[in-house]
């Protein structure tokens, strides 16, 4: 599996746990439904500007921030 798709698992995961749509996330975050499906079906990595959306977007806990920054950078090729 690819890190792009590992990340839109984690991503579509991320998603239903909020119990959101495509259109509901991409909208709550800013992005269009059309690049919310090409990343989490691993078409096309994440910009930092969409990172950083998501991250104002959702309150995360200190474990979830941890572990979902890992995967952003890991996608982005940012090294932490």
């Amino acid at each position: 599996m690819t890190q792009k798709s590992k990340f839109g698992k984690r991503l579509a995961y991320l998603r239903i746990e909020h119990n959101l749509s495509q259109r509901a996330f991409a909208t709550k975050i800013g992005f269009s439904q059309e690049l919310q499906s090409q990343i989490e079906s691993g078409k096309r990595s994440p910009s930092p500007a969409y990172v950083i959306a998501i991250d104002n977007a959702f309150q995360f806990s200190m474990e979830e921030g941890q572990e979902w920054h890992r995967a952003a950078c890991l996608q982005i090729g940012w090294l932490i």
